[in-house]
């Protein structure tokens, strides 16, 4: 058997990057908006802790697991796919934070959903948690107001009011 042709598609995702599955195209470009939030937040010195960021603490699932062999004592956890309790998180984050589907079918107002834009707005407060969790555990206590920090490599969050 000898092939004579193989046409291969490929797909390029704004970013640049390749793939040769489609879905995986198009999860990936859904992401990349996220990534980028991410990468801003990690060069960051000051933040700012809403309200809506320590009603997310209360709702936070954290668990302790214990994995027994010589190196572990266990470590803090939490659930990626249920960070607030449930698997539909962005739906607990617009709960937690007392906000509604902005978009709805015409024909069944009960099929709700989120748009681009408020999905960004839930998932951006659910990444803020990352300093947020690192300001409540430096501190060991959090308030709302702004913190700041010295350094991006490591430098403590120190309140500097609000």
């Amino acid at each position: 058997m000898q092939v004579i042709e193989e046409k291969v598609k490929v797909y390029q995702a704004k970013d640049g990057t390749k793939f040769k599955d489609r879905y995986e195209c198009e999860k990936h470009e859904k992401g990349i908006p996220y990534g980028n939030y991410y990468a801003k937040l990690s060069n960051l010195k000051e933040f700012e802790v809403t309200e809506n960021h320590l009603k997310l603490i209360k709702r936070n699932q954290i668990e302790w697991v214990f994995f027994r062999d010589d190196y572990n004592a266990g470590r803090f956890y939490q659930d990626c796919k249920r960070p607030y309790g449930n698997s539909d998180w962005v739906g607990d984050i617009a709960e937690i934070l007392g906000i509604e589907a902005d978009c709805h079918s015409e024909d069944d107002f009960e099929d709700k959903w989120f748009s681009e834009s408020l999905e960004y707005f839930l998932v951006c407060h659910h990444i803020d948690m990352r300093i947020v969790m690192e300001i409540l555990c430096q501190n060991l206590s959090i308030r709302k107001g702004k913190y700041k920090r010295d350094s991006i490599y490591g430098g403590e969050w120190v309140y500097v009011g609000s």
